[in-house]
C-alpha cells in the first residue's frame, strides 16, 4: 500500500512539472511573438524613415520604374537591410520581402520587391491587388503603427509589418512600406526561442526531481540492505557468499568464503575469522573434485538455482543447500542443518525395519504354524507310513522352500533307511537310496547334526555322495526308538543359503520333534488297524477286512462292468495233520500256504484267512472260468511244496478248491461264499485234492 501511495504521489509530480513546462512554454511562445514582432515594426520604421516621401511621387510604380535610380537607392538600403535583420534574428536565407505600395484610390500598388525576379513568389512591378481597407491601410487612419497579419495571398502566408509613408506637407499618406515573412520561419524562430528556456526551466526541474528521488531511493536502499543485512545475520538458516574459482579448463575446482552470517558459524563451528578470504580446500580439506563443487560451478555457470542435500565428512553433518548466483562468478549458499532430522529418519527407518521385520517374523511365523497344523492334520488322517510320505514331501517344501530333502524311514531289520520322500534340486539324486544307519552321523549321535561349513566340519558320508555342502541331519525319534530321518540340503542358489541355513536351524529341530511323534503315531494306528484286520500267523487279511472289503470291490467293479472270482480253498486232512505232527506243525503248514497263495496273486487280489485252515481269495476282473484256472495252478504249486519242520520236511500238502463268481452267482457276499462254500464241499466229498466250479443255479441275484 505504502509503494502504491508512492507511486501515485511520483505521478503526480511528473503531471505538475509537465504542466508547468507547457505553461512556460506557452507564455514564452507569447513573450517572443509580441517581441519579434515589435522588433519587425521597429526595423520597418527605420527603413521608412530613411525614405523621401517625395520620391514616391515621381514613381509611377510601371515596370520601368524599377531602374530608377532612386528606387534602386531605395531598393538597396531595403536588401541591406533585410540582410541585417535576416542574421539578426535568425531567418536564415528564406524569404524576407520588404516592398513598398503605393495608394490609388482603393487600389494598393505593389513596388518592386526586395527578392530576385526570378524567384516564383515575386510579383510583377505594377501588380495591382484590391484590399478592403481594413486589411491593410485603413490600419493607418488614426496614424497608429502596428503589425498586421498573418494574411493570405494567393501563393504564401506571411507575417506582415506595415509602415504608413507620409507626405510632410500634407501630412497624407503617399506610400506603405510593408514587410514581411514567411509564417514557418516565423514560427520556427518563435519556437526556438521560446522551446530553449521552457526546456532549461523543465531540464531545471526535472533535474531537481531526480536528485531528490535519487535521494530517496538511496535513503530507502541503505534501509533495506540495512534490513537484509539483520535478517541474513539473524537468520535461522547459514548464509554464505562465494566466489568461484575455474581452472584453465573451465571445471569448477574451489572457491572462496567472502562472507558468512551467524547461523552458518554456529551449524559449522567455523568462525568467519577462520573463512573469510580463504579457499575451501583450506578450510575443508578433501573437498576438491567433489559432486558439491561440480554443482556449485553449474549455478554459476548457468544462473540456474539448486536445492539439494549433502553430508559433509570434514563437519559431520547434513545440510540442505539452496544455491543462487548473486553476481558474475559469485553465489551465495543458504545452509539449512538437518543432521538431527536424518538421525531421527534414521532411527525411523530402524524402527520401521524391526517393525517390518518383526511382523514379517510373525506372518512367517504364523505361516509356518498354518503349514505345521495342516501337516499335523493330513498326518492325523494318514492310515499308514506311505501314506504320510507324500504330505510331508509337500508340506515340508512349503516350510523351508530354499532348501532340498528328503525323509527316510527305519526299515524293519533296523540295520539302514528306506527313501520315503524327497525334493528339491537334489531328489533326482536321493530317489531310490538306501541308508545304512552308520552313515549319518546325527543317527549315531542321537541328535541333530548340523555342517554349516564343510571344510570346517565333518561331513556325513551320505550328504558326499551328493557333492559337498552344507546339510542338516535331523533323527525322528519318538520313546527312545529311532524311526527315520530328515535330511535338509543348502539350495542350488549360494545367496540364498546364510537364510536357509538360519531357516534350518531354526525350523528343522522342531520340524523332527512334530514328524517323531506323528510317524510314531500312525505307525502304531498301522499296528492296531493291522491287528484288527491280519491274522498274526499268516499275515494275511482276516475275515473281518474281507467283510469291509468286498463292498468297495463289487461297487468297483459295477462302474467298470468287470467280473470277480471268488476261491474258497481248505487244506485237506489238516485235523489229522495238526494231531499227528502237533499243533507247530499245522501253524508252520498255514504260514507256508498263506506266502504260497499271496506271492502267486496278483498285487490287486486279496488273499484272507477265513478261519481256521479255510482260506478266501477275491480275484478282481477275473471270470469265473479264469477264476478256475487260476486256483487249479495254485493247487498245482501247494501240491508239489515241502514244508520244512523241525530238521525235516512236511508234506505233501493239498487243498480242495471252491469257485465262485460274481455277478454270475450274486452281487453280496454271503451268497458268494455260499456258492464257493458248496463247491469246496463237493470237491471235498469227491476226494479233495480238486478245483470244483459252483453252480450257476445257486445264484440269488445279480448285480446292480
Amino acid at each position: 500500500m505504502r509503494e502504491i501511495r508512492q507511486r501515485i504521489i511520483y505521478l503526480g509530480v511528473a503531471a505538475l512539472l509537465f504542466a508547468v513546462g507547457a505553461a512556460v512554454l506557452v507564455w514564452l511562445w507569447r513573450w517572443q511573438d509580441a517581441h519579434v514582432r515589435d522588433k519587425m515594426l521597429q526595423h520597418a520604421i527605420l527603413v521608412a524613415a530613411a525614405l523621401d516621401p517625395r520620391q514616391f511621387d515621381e514613381l509611377s510604380f510601371a515596370g520601368q520604374d524599377a531602374e530608377h535610380p532612386a528606387f534602386r537607392a531605395v531598393a538597396e538600403r531595403m536588401r541591406n537591410l533585410r540582410a541585417v535583420f535576416g542574421r539578426s534574428w535568425a531567418f536564415g536565407d528564406r524569404y524576407i520581402g520588404i516592398y513598398s505600395m503605393r495608394m490609388r484610390g482603393d487600389t494598393v500598388l505593389f513596388g518592386p520587391e526586395s527578392i530576385p525576379p526570378e524567384d516564383p513568389r515575386a510579383s510583377p512591378p505594377g501588380t495591382e491587388y484590391l484590399h478592403p481597407p481594413e486589411e491593410v491601410y485603413c490600419a493607418f487612419a488614426e496614424g497608429r503603427w502596428q503589425v498586421v497579419g498573418p494574411y493570405t495571398d494567393e501563393y504564401s502566408t506571411f507575417v506582415s509589418a506595415f509602415v504608413p509613408i507620409l507626405d510632410p506637407e500634407s501630412g497624407r499618406v503617399v506610400a506603405v512600406l510593408g514587410m514581411d515573412v514567411e509564417a514557418s520561419d516565423w514560427k520556427r524562430v518563435i519556437a526556438a526561442r521560446a522551446a530553449l528556456p521552457a526546456a532549461l526551466v523543465v531540464l531545471a526541474l526535472v533535474s531537481l526531481l531526480m536528485v531528490h528521488l535519487r535521494g530517496v531511493a538511496a535513503r530507502r536502499l541503505r534501509r533495506r540492505e540495512e534490513e537484509y543485512r539483520l535478517l541474513t545475520e539473524h537468520a535461522v538458516a547459514g548464509v554464505a557468499v562465494h566466489e568461484m574459482v575455474f581452472d584453465g579448463s573451465g571445471k569448477a575446482a574451489d572457491y572462496v568464503f567472502l562472507y558468512v552470517n551467524q547461523a552458518f558459524e554456529r551449524q559449522t563451528g567455523l568462525s568467519a575469522a577462520d573463512v573469510l578470504g580463504r579457499h575451501a580446500s583450506k578450510v575443508l580439506p578433501g573437498i576438491e573434485g567433489t559432486e558439491l563443487i561440480e554443482r556449485y560451478g553449474n549455478v554459476v555457470r548457468s544462473g540456474e538455482p539448486a536445492t539439494f542435500e549433502t553430508y559433509s565428512p570434514q563437519l559431520r553433518r547434513h545440510h540442505v543447500v539452496s544455491a543462487y548466483r548473486v553476481a558474475p562468478n559469485r553465489f551465495a549458499a543458504v545452509f539449512t542443518d538437518i543432521t538431527d532430522r536424518k538421525r531421527l529418519e534414521e532411527e525411523d527407518r530402524e524402527i520401521r525395519g524391526r517393525l517390518e521385520s518383526a511382523v514379517r517374523t510373525l506372518e512367517t511365523q504364523r505361516m509356518r504354524d498354518q503349514v505345521v497344523a495342516e501337516l499335523q492334520q493330513f498326518l492325523q488322517a494318514c492310515e499308514t507310513v506311505r501314506e504320510a510320505g507324500p504330505v510331508i514331501e509337500r508340506e515340508v517344501q512349503r516350510l523351508l522352500p530354499a532348501s532340498s530333502g528328503a525323509l527316510y524311514l527305519m526299515s524293519s531289520s533296523r540295520n539302514d533307511l528306506k527313501l520315503a520322500a524327497c525334493w528339491g534340486p537334489c531328489a533326482e539324486q536321493m530317489r531310490d537310496e538306501i541308508l545304512l544307519s552308520d552313515e549319518c552321523w546325527g543317527l549315531r549321535r542321537g541328535q541333530p547334526y548340523f555342517v554349516e561349513d564343510p571344510g570346517r566340519s565333518v561331513p556325513c558320508p551320505h550328504a558326499e555322495r551328493h557333492g559337498s555342502g552344507s546339510h542338516a541331519c535331523l533323527p525322528l525319534i519318538a520313546k527312545g526308538v529311532v524311526l527315520g530321518l530328515l535330511h535338509l540340503r543348502e539350495p542350488a542358489d549360494r545367496s540364498a543359503v546364510p537364510q536357509a541355513l538360519s531357516q534350518i536351524r531354526e525350523v528343522g529341530p522342531a520340524i523332527a520333534e512334530m514328524l517323531s511323534l506323528a510317524l510314531s503315531n500312525i505307525q502304531l494306528r498301522e499296528t492296531l488297524h493291522n491287528q484288527s484286520v491280519k491274522d498274526p500267523l499268516t499275515g494275511l487279511f482276516n475275515r473281518r477286512y474281507l467283510e469291509e472289503t468286498f463292498p468297495r470291490e463289487v461297487a468297483r467293479a459295477r462302474r467298470a462292468k468287470h467280473p470277480i472270482g471268488i476261491v474258497m480253498a481248505d487244506i485237506d486232512h489238516f485235523k489229522l495233520f495238526n494231531d499227528v505232527h502237533g499243533h507247530a506243525a499245522g501253524d508252520a503248514v498255514l504260514a507256508v500256504t498263506a506266502q504260497l497263495l499271496a506271492s502267486s496273486l496278483r498285487g490287486s487280489d486279496i488273499v484272507c484267512r477265513y478261519g481256521g485252515e479255510e482260506f478266501v481269495l477275491v480275484l478282481p476282473e477275473a471270470s469265473v472260468e479264469n477264476t478256475r484256472r487260476r486256483a487249479e495252478q495254485l493247487l498245482e504249486k501247494v501240491r508239489t511244496r515241502r514244508i520244512p519242520f523241525g530238521g525235516g520236511w512236511l508234506g505233501p500238502i493239498t487243498l480242495s478248491m471252491g469257485v465262485a463268481g460274481c455277478p454270475v452267482h450274486g452281487a453280496q457276499l454271503d451268497e458268494i461264499l455260499r456258492v464257493a462254500d458248496l463247491a469246496l464241499y463237493e470237491a471235498k466229498r469227491s476226494g479233495r485234492n480238486r478245483v470244483v466250479e459252483g453252480k450257476s443255479g445257486t445264484a440269488s441275484a445279480e448285480p446292480g
